[in-house]
């Protein structure tokens, strides 16, 4: 069974603190991160923050999904046809969160996009 752990970035959480929390689960064996690019939103640094954790995660050889909605789709310039700026950045699985449409999650059969 592979175990992970869930990082979040913003009021209550350093970045110095989630990549500590990193480094001691991937000590113990975590291989897999969930973030939320969503508890970011309105918050650019926030955002750059969860962007440095999922590159972060991924240079433990971590598997990282994270939490999406359009304006996440926005803001590192991906779409449903082309999620490649999610796999550049580290993104292993994304899921389709509010504001996602039915037709716009793998023609509503899916709300996850493995990468």
């Amino acid at each position: 069974m592979k175990v992970g752990i869930s990082v979040y970035s913003g009021n209550y959480y350093t970045i110095r603190a989630n990549m500590q929390y990193i480094d001691m689960a991937n000590g113990l064996g975590a291989t897999r991160l969930f973030t939320s690019f969503n508890v970011a939103m309105g918050n650019r640094l926030a955002f750059d923050e969860v962007v440095h954790i999922v590159k972060y995660a991924k240079s433990k050889d971590m598997d990282v999904m994270v939490d999406v909605s359009p304006e996440a789709f926005k803001l590192v310039g991906a779409d449903i046809v082309d999620l490649r700026p999610f796999y550049q950045m580290g993104v292993s699985a994304i899921r389709c969160d509010y504001g996602s449409k039915d037709r716009t999650n793998a023609n509503g059969r899916f709300s996850f996009c493995f990468l």
